[in-house]
């Protein structure tokens, strides 16, 4: 089974990472946070990706045009698919590699390889609870951060 401990600390990285300033609006990442956790929490890990992606638009990361809640949009799916990579969520050898990053310039091809990984985690109920609880650490520290940095 997966260790609270090590979940706890990589949740936290990934937060701070969502939570950079240099690159998000804070308010619209802490509103965008909040009503995923509300997805993730009624509907599960599936609908939490899909409507991440519902808001990340279709205009490339680098768009100048490009609203704020779709860059934090890009940038909440991008790190919670490379935390999947890393330890102990680098058990469920999902491979997330082989997946672009929202942020290039066909993200229409990564959304699907994205909702391909999510099909897969959804396999496996220990999966599947593991990276739920991961997820839902993540947003709530999302949140407090967001918060503090306002």
């Amino acid at each position: 089974m997966h260790s609270n401990k090590n979940l706890d600390k990589l949740a936290g990285e990934v937060a701070l990472q969502i939570c950079d300033p240099n690159v998000v609006d804070i308010g619209t990442v802490e509103n965008l946070a909040t009503k995923a956790l509300g997805v993730l929490q009624e509907q599960g890990v599936y609908a939490m990706i899909v409507f991440l992606l519902s808001r990340s638009g279709d205009k490339p990361f680098n768009d100048s045009k490009i609203s704020n809640e779709n860059k934090a949009a890009i940038v909440c799916i991008d790190k919670l698919n490379e935390s999947l990579k890393k330890k102990p969520l680098d058990i469920l050898a999902l491979n997330p590699n082989g997946v672009n990053s929202l942020k290039s310039e066909n993200n229409n091809d990564s959304k699907n390889d994205i909702l391909k990984i999510y099909l897969k985690i959804s396999e496996s109920l220990e999966n599947l609870l593991m990276v739920k609880e991961f997820y839902e650490q993540t947003l709530v520290y999302v949140r407090h951060i967001s918060k503090g940095l306002k």
